[in-house]
């Protein structure tokens, strides 16, 4: 049953007449803040053959080659596997201004204090490991509740590329990502893994995720150490990840066309018969500029969905800041020097697909395409891809929810551009502020993010660094007009979230405690504009959701309403400036917001 709604209590003063008060919407006011045997002795018989079924059981099992072949396949990302769950630790900090230092655990060993950031229970694999920059000590990884640490060295020799197998393409150190840590080598455990740190108390910052298995699926734990199948499987994705778009799917069946788009026009450009799959994508045209590519929209309708599931311009969809300047990551990339925008994204539909490419050019633009097709090998359980662009405008301070999907499916990543943060002296302020993800209805996210910064990658509002990227993460632009501006992205492969009935992320416009305690504005706006990029298949009916989030708008109308517009409330905490006088605050949860809950207040100008 849907969890009942929070009976409000009284609503108490916790600041002067001019700052900030806390809502109870039914609890505590409270502050925000992964040898073959021996020959028999009597070679007579032949060895025994191995059954279908043993076969598919050895090539499905889970260890460090499976993961890197999955890492390397877009078409895995497409499906979801069978008991999949996501788990997460991070040092998010609910009720401080900081989201630093608080552990999963500590112990001793001789004189030596660690701090546990990571427990999970297997079987499972470790897919994302983040640190922040100020990070020293040393990094132990233990697993299968094996008394010694197969992973045992100084942290930024770890993510510096001086431990073996952790090298290129797997780990990126302060440096060159924006002053944080992050490992992206999966590894695999059967039992159990914790991961901790020799330094601790001194303003740490980390998060970790990992995927956890059913208890039926086979696993092989992690070792340093690699096989031949692991360095096979090692240098396979290393050529997949170092090459661009353009360079796979020779093979398949290609595509072509040239048209000229007549002014403020919507185009047809591609009807095509399933089951199938698009397997890259490519365009060129006769205007290489930004206001070239912002005038292109492209959507793409799979199936019978009524509304595009690809809905975004050229310069959304393959993240172009500068037009004069080249980028590509797995996924997709702009290849100025080829004049291309290119993507390999794994695009599967059972039953049709159509292409559209909309121009509100004032005069007519010259468009190539070329596609790619997999027309044999489309899994019949594969969801639909999604691409799609959410611009928001809202005030610093507050919650707001930037992506909501309704079925099952699979979270694959966004870019994320701020076109202006006004706040004052306070640059980039915006980065403060934690993301959420709500997996599958759950009255608590799953994921509690400690900063847009650290979700990239980055550490510190990534001061010092205008422009770092690599495969998974980066900020393709940055300064510091108005209160900063900033365009970045992450794009998810092992580490993508699976969800079974919904998904919500929500998102802090800075850190709502540090907002409330200032004496800033409290008008002070920023405007974001997202592109999400997941797989799905839409449910036909809404499931039940127990998130306990809730819209909220204060004036002083007796009896009004929020929309779904206004910014969140997380549970009973609720942080915002009020000017003295009678104000009234109206509230209602996301899953329903015909429940509306009216609370009056009164600010005396005395205190």
């Amino acid at each position: 049953m849907k969890q009942a709604y929070p009976t409000p209590q009284p609503i108490k003063l916790t600041r002067n007449y001019r700052f900030a008060f806390s809502v109870v919407l039914g609890g505590v006011i409270c502050l925000l803040s992964a040898c073959s045997p021996p020959p028999p002795d009597h070679p007579v018989a032949a060895a025994p053959v191995k059954t279908p079924v043993e076969t598919a059981a050895a090539s499905n099992l889970r260890d460090t080659a499976y993961m890197m072949k999955r890492m390397g396949n877009p078409a895995s990302m497409a499906v979801l596997h069978a008991s999949e769950t996501v788990e997460f630790a991070s040092s998010h900090n609910t009720g401080e201004l900081i989201d630093a230092d608080v552990f999963q655990g500590a112990f001793e060993d001789g004189d030596r204090q660690w701090s546990v950031l990571f427990n999970g229970e297997g079987p499972g694999c470790i897919t994302r490991i983040w640190l922040s920059g100020n990070v020293s000590g040393s990094i132990r990884i233990y697993f299968d509740d094996e008394p010694e640490p197969r992973i045992d060295a100084p942290i930024r020799d770890f993510f510096a590329e001086k431990v073996d197998p952790f090298t290129t393409l797997f780990v990126y150190n302060s440096q060159n990502s924006g002053g944080g840590n992050v490992c992206y080598m999966p590894m695999p455990y059967e039992k159990s893994c914790r991961i901790a740190i020799e330094s601790g108390g001194n303003g740490v910052q980390y998060q970790v995720q990992a995927v956890r298995w059913g208890d039926g699926v086979q696993t092989k734990t992690f070792s340093p150490v690699f096989d031949n199948k692991t360095q096979q499987a090692k240098a396979q994705l290393f050529k997949y990840i170092s090459s661009t778009a353009d360079q796979h799917f020779q093979d398949l069946n290609k595509r072509a066309g040239s048209l000229t788009l007549a002014p403020d026009s919507r185009t047809l450009i591609a009807s095509l018969q399933g089951p199938a799959a698009i397997q890259y994508l490519q365009f060129t045209t006769t205007d290489y500029t930004m206001d070239a590519f912002m005038k292109l929209r492209l959507t793409i309708y799979w199936d019978s969905l009524v509304e595009p599931a690809v809905d975004c311009t050229l310069a959304e969809f393959f993240n172009v800041v500068d037009a004069s300047q080249g980028w590509s990551i797995p996924a997709y990339g702009y290849l100025p020097h080829k004049k291309m925008l290119v993507t390999q994204i794994y695009m599967p539909f059972q039953e049709e697909a159509q292409i559209f490419i909309e121009s509100t050019h004032a005069a007519p633009v010259k468009l190539n395409f070329e596609y790619r097709l997999n027309l044999e090998e489309v899994d019949q359980d594969a969801m639909y891809f999604y691409a799609q662009t959410l611009k928001r405008e809202g005030l610093v301070g507050n919650i707001y929810p930037v992506f909501e999907y309704e079925g099952r499916g699979r979270y694959m990543g966004c870019s994320v551009k701020t076109i202006s943060a006004e706040y004052g002296d306070e640059k980039h302020y915006y980065f403060e502020g934690d993301d959420y993800i709500y997996i599958d209805g759950e009255q608590e996210a799953t994921i509690q993010g400690s900063g847009l910064d650290n979700y990239i990658n980055g550490y510190n509002r990534i001061k010092g660094a205008l422009q770092f990227w690599g495969p998974t993460h980066g900020c393709r632009m940055k300064d510091d007009f108005q209160g900063g501006r900033s365009y970045c992205f992450r794009y998810h492969y092992l580490d993508s979230v699976p969800f079974q009935t919904s998904l919500m992320r929500i998102q802090e416009m800075g850190c709502p405690v540090q907002a409330s305690g200032s004496d800033l504005p409290v008008n002070s706006k920023i405007h974001f504009e997202w592109v999400h990029y997941w797989y799905g298949k839409p449910k036909s009916a809404i499931a039940l959701r127990d998130e306990q989030l809730f819209h909220f708008i204060v004036n002083q109308n007796e009896d009004d309403q929020p929309s779904v517009d206004s910014p969140l409330v997380i549970g009973d905490l609720l942080y915002i400036k009020m000017q003295p006088g009678d104000w009234w605050i109206h509230y209602a949860p996301v899953w329903d917001m015909n429940q509306v809950i009216h609370l009056k207040k009164s600010i005396d100008p005395e205190k």
